[in-house]
């Protein structure tokens, strides 16, 4: 199944994706029943040290959350700063 995939700020840059998003695009994955977030993460090369906040069809989830059909994933990178 196919799901899509919003990365923002920086992560557009570290996902294995080409063309590189734009700004707001989603990316669309391949996904089997039973992955994770972690298993996506995998997919598109960023770590779980990239990810500070993940938002499934606008809830905030975890890691562990298993993909279902239609979902709608954002992900967000730590702000930096001082």
């Amino acid at each position: 199944m196919k799901i899509d995939i919003k990365v923002y700020a920086d992560l557009r840059d570290k996902v294995n994706i080409i063309p590189k998003p734009g700004i707001g695009e989603p990316i669309q994955v391949d996904v089997s029943l039973n992955e994770t977030i972690r298993d996506v993460l995998n997919k598109i090369n960023l770590t779980e040290e990239n990810i500070a906040i993940i938002f499934v069809n606008g809830v905030h989830q975890s890691l562990d959350y298993q993909i279902v059909e239609e979902d709608k994933i954002a992900l967000f990178s730590p702000v930096g700063g001082g």
